[in-house]
């Protein structure tokens, strides 16, 4: 019995998402300094708290479908 067409593509198929995954973990950092740079701390921790509440919100959403 051969493998499906699904099975035999995991890997690529699961490297193509992860590209997005790694390169954000990488170009955060970056982009925290540009904006603390350019607009202040303040503006640092505010893009930091509002992406924890939408991350909250994704999560109570997703509990209750």
């Amino acid at each position: 019995m051969g493998a499906s067409p699904g099975t035999a593509a995991y890997a690529s198929l699961a490297g193509r998402i992860a590209v997005f995954s790694v390169s954000d973990k990488a170009l955060a950092p970056l982009g925290a300094v540009a904006l603390a740079q350019s607009a202040g701390y303040g503006w640092v921790m505010g893009a930091v708290a509002a992406a924890c509440a939408m991350a909250a919100f994704a999560l109570l959403a997703y509990h209750r479908l």
